[in-house]
């Protein structure tokens, strides 16, 4: 685990040097650097998880001197195509997993990502032809952003590096903002600068020496999934799904220093920890984090787990001082606002867990393919029913009739695509009257943002919509999840691994039937569901993640498997409300999103004034993703001539 960059272009070392170490956060342990052929320059922040002996640093040259490599992340079944690769005639020097993935490269081309099982994100650079190859794997788990214009090209983990060593000043990228406001992350075409983009989830992206680039897709998970699903009971299904997860386990525990997880108390971080417990020979560290008012952590619940599991546990108790004045720091290495309220807390976990180990496990991506977020995706039966009640075939003095409309009003939506947005849109800037000016709400934007959910949906082979929900979050939703965790954990050097999103059980998820990821209760519950709309029906009368909880029936209580999802909650509206609103009326009125024509001031005041006015907070996840961009504008971005 690290931070890489690379630069081709007029730049000096130490310029470049600078740049790199930007990410020392990333890669406290040692670091690398090279100058190539063709005028491109390497570099590398090691934080050491496997062969921790100094000639396994990068960047890395193997293969008889054809490739150099630098290299962020784990190839976790290294060991497996090591042995495979010795097989063929390849000699190694090293204990490391980047040696195998040169070899690798030499013996089967780009063709060698289809043989890792990792997240992962590396340049690679053949000497023979002058060429220089980007890779990232296939869910986004691990981070790399690329800056072309002119004679220059560059790539990093970190935008920061590329902002210190581009020759104009960055702009920002409105699209990126209102996706931000809109679904609270950049989709994946887009960060906040107009001139860095990420590379895609699953592509490769070839530079010739000529500077040439040419973008392709090497994985496409709707090749490993079946349009129409095998018909299968819970029992096998969850037979299948405890095995695969087993093994996805397993090889996130390899590691040459201490191993533990997150454990929160919901089902996901539980089963991680269970998985861990049951082939590990000594005690799993684990680690919750909440507040202290009521209702804001699951201690119990996670002491529940850990006192079954005898793990050696750490519970960490907040303040929302500890909140605040981490947020903007937060901001910083993310080189993006915080999408969602509970980075903090992770950051500020990590950060005490690091005395203890170097790599923890984390239940992100479960929801994405089990069906989580049951209110969401239940109310695809909604879309039906809505057809059905526009169509006259449903009354609209009828139980169901009455539940559509408390819900939907009069709307009629066009396609699933529109109801799916509809439910899915976190804020909808046309709703906020006169906050958002014309620059941020631009009809285009939406259209851009609309055309990649489509081509998401389409491309789904399944035809059920619940199916067509669960691929659109495992492509557009989960890579915002995947970079908080990333930003976190590695702002202080601590490497997270996310076993549920091992690819081969995610295809493994997907090909099983809608029907066992949010399954009915009973035949009469499902009777009983029809007069209800999918927000009211969700674990009422369905259980969403259902193969996962029966997975491990015998291995969790009944408390842990059935509660009522609950999430990472942040106070929001209780501790911090009256400091996050102090804060928001000292930087808003007057910060950079008036001046720069983005938000409008007078409903700006008005907002905060109805704000402090509320006996309960009416707004907080606007007014803290306000402060958000805000501290990010102020970190990144300066008055210059022509602002407002």
């Amino acid at each position: 685990m690290c931070g890489i960059l690379g630069w081709y272009g007029e730049t000096s070392q130490q310029d470049f040097l600078t740049a790199l170490h930007m990410q020392q956060h990333r890669g406290p342990d040692d670091w690398g650097y090279q100058k190539l052929e063709h005028n491109l320059q390497l570099g590398h922040r090691r934080l050491s998880i496997i062969d921790l002996k100094p000639h396994a640093k990068q960047p890395m040259t193997a293969a008889e001197g054809r490739y150099t490599v630098v290299f962020n992340g784990e190839i976790y079944n290294y060991l497996e195509l090591k042995l495979q690769l010795a097989g063929a005639g390849y000699r190694f020097h090293t204990e490391s997993d980047t040696e195998v993935l040169i070899n690798a490269w030499d013996y089967w081309g780009s063709e060698a990502l289809q043989h890792f099982i990792g997240m992962f994100a590396f340049a690679i650079y053949c000497h023979r032809s002058g060429s220089l190859t980007l890779a990232r794997d296939r869910f986004g788990i691990k981070p790399l952003f690329i800056y072309q214009k002119n004679n220059h090209f560059g790539f990093a983990s970190e935008a920061k590096s590329l902002l210190s060593l581009m020759p104009e000043a960055a702009t920002l990228d409105l699209l990126a903002v209102n996706a931000y406001f809109s679904f609270r992350y950049p989709l994946t075409k887009n960060s906040f600068f107009n001139e860095i983009t990420p590379l895609p989830p699953g592509h490769i992206l070839h530079r010739t020496k000529d500077g040439d680039c040419h973008l392709q897709r090497y994985y496409c998970l709707a090749a490993h999934i079946p349009a129409a699903p095998a018909p299968i009971d819970l029992g096998q299904a969850s037979t299948q799904v405890r095995a695969q997860f087993q093994s996805a386990i397993d090889l996130r525990m390899i590691a040459d220093v201490p191993v533990g997880a997150y454990l929160s108390g919901g089902v996901d971080s539980s089963a991680v920890v269970a998985a861990m417990a049951s082939t590990s020979k000594t005690a799993i560290k684990t680690f919750s984090v909440g507040f202290s008012e009521s209702g804001f952590n699951e201690f119990e619940y996670a002491a529940e787990v850990a006192a079954r599991y005898h793990t050696e546990h750490t519970q960490i108790l907040l303040s929302s001082n500890d909140y605040l004045s981490n947020m903007q720091h937060l901001i910083s290495i993310k080189d993006a606002p915080l999408g969602v309220p509970n980075e903090v807390p992770l950051y500020l976990m990590s950060k005490q867990l690091k005395n203890s180990i170097t790599v923890v496990l984390s239940g992100e991506g479960a929801d994405e393919i089990f069906a989580g977020y049951g209110r969401l995706f239940r109310s695809a039966d909604d879309y039906a029913k809505l057809n059905l009640l526009h169509q006259g075939k449903i009354a609209k003095d009828s139980a169901l009739g009455q539940q559509l409309f408390k819900r939907y009003g009069n709307k009629e939506f066009t396609s699933e695509l529109a109801h799916f947005l509809y439910l899915y849109r976190y804020q909808d800037l046309q709703k906020q009257p006169g906050l958002f000016t014309s620059s941020l709400t631009e009809e285009s934007f939406q259209n851009q943002l609309t055309q990649q959910f489509q081509q998401v949906f389409d491309e789904c082979p399944q035809a059920d919509y619940a199916s067509k929900m669960l691929y659109c979050f495992e492509h557009l939703h989960l890579p915002g999840l995947l970079q908080r965790v990333d930003a976190t954990t590695m702002a202080t050097g601590v490497e997270a691994r996310v076993p549920f999103v091992d690819h081969r059980l995610v295809e493994l998820a997907f090909s099983l039937p809608i029907t066992v990821k949010l399954a009915w209760q009973s035949m009469q519950s499902r009777q009983l569901a029809w007069d209800y709309c999918g927000d009211a029906i969700s674990e009422q009368f369905d259980t969403p993640k259902a193969v996962l909880k029966h997975a491990f029936a015998n291995e969790l209580s009944t408390k842990i498997l059935y509660r009522r999802k609950l999430g990472f909650p942040v106070p929001l509206a209780g501790e911090l409300r009256k400091p996050l609103h102090k804060l928001a009326t000292d930087i808003l009125p007057d910060g950079l999103m008036v001046n720069k024509g983005l938000i409008h001031r007078d409903p700006l005041l008005k907002l905060l004034a109805s704000e402090k006015a509320a006996p309960i907070s009416q707004q907080p996840m606007l007014i803290w993703m306000l402060v958000n961009l805000e501290l990010f504008l102020q970190h990144y971005f300066s008055l210059q001539a022509g602002d407002k």
